[in-house]
């Protein structure tokens, strides 16, 4: 029981010190090509980006510790390679309004040019992600799903607002960046 009390506390420590540093550290992020702004609505064209995944059950406040130990446990060397992976931004979460939603992060694009560490763990799955045009909203405070459920039909009003709409067919991300506000994030069409 202590050696798992032991590496809790050490993944909470390094996680308090990324959190602390985080102005000095250039986190990778995913490559975008912004379209257009209009308050906290942006529009942009993603670039492709791999990332691991995991599904989450429940509540979101308690179903998102148990996805985020899975995947940080493969980032850091929870793999059959032993190889740690670069920390990158954002942390990506499905809409947990969902029975089921992911939990995600963007594996370095290094790491994947020279070819991605097999998980171990069969909960996690590496995924190539190709939304194309999203539709991002940025909002502040704290996840939950009351929240991400608001920042979603704000959104939807401002997308009907310029005659466009979020696509169902891939999804919804709520996107944690260390640096910045929330955003709520979906594929759209028309």
């Amino acid at each position: 029981m202590s050696s798992v009390f032991l590496a809790a506390a050490a993944v909470v420590a390094l996680l308090l010190v990324v959190w602390m540093l985080r102005p000095l550290i250039g986190l990778e992020q995913p490559n975008y090509t912004l379209v257009s702004r209009d308050g906290a609505l942006d529009i942009r064209d993603d670039a492709p980006l791999t990332v691991a995944s995991t599904q989450l059950t429940g509540r979101y406040e308690q179903s998102s510790s148990r996805g985020f130990r899975v995947i940080a446990g493969y980032i850091f060397g929870g793999n059959h390679q032993s190889e740690r992976l670069a920390m990158t931004a954002p942390v990506l979460v499905g809409n947990p309004s969902a029975s089921s939603y992911p939990m995600a992060f963007v594996v370095p694009s290094a790491a994947v040019r020279r070819g991605l560490p097999t998980p171990w763990c069969d909960a996690l799955s590496l995924q190539e992600q190709r939304w194309g045009r999203v539709a991002v909203w940025s909002f502040g405070g704290r996840v939950s799903e009351a929240r991400v459920a608001d920042a979603w039909q704000q959104m939807r009003q401002a997308l009907a607002a310029k005659g466009g709409s979020p696509s169902d067919s891939i999804g919804s991300r709520n996107i944690r960046h260390p640096r910045s506000r929330r955003r709520f994030a979906a594929t759209i069409s028309g």
